[in-house]
């Protein structure tokens, strides 16, 4: 685990340089008199973040419609009606 990297945030008006240089070692919190206030991700680990909770959506939806079949209230579901379905919660 790593720690965190924690800035006040009047570090992003004086250096915010360097507090961008940080996003290499990942999230850089930022505090507001001592109080988390933000969370600051370099563009690659955000899309990480978000390539991941896409697929655990579909994982969701996945084993939503196979509790569906395995309860008999769907008997079968097909690929198109899965990603009709998937499009619609988006």
């Amino acid at each position: 685990m790593r720690v965190p990297q924690i800035e006040p945030i009047t570090n992003m008006t004086r250096d915010h340089r360097a507090v961008l240089s940080k996003l290499k070692a990942g999230p850089v919190f930022l505090a507001q008199r001592s109080t988390p206030a933000a969370v600051l991700l370099s563009v690659g680990d955000y899309e990480r973040i978000m390539a991941r909770l896409e697929k655990l959506e579909l994982l969701a939806e996945a084993e939503r419609i196979a509790r569906s079949i395995d309860s008999g209230e769907t008997k079968t579901t097909s690929h198109a009606e899965l990603m009709r379905l998937i499009s619609e919660k988006e």
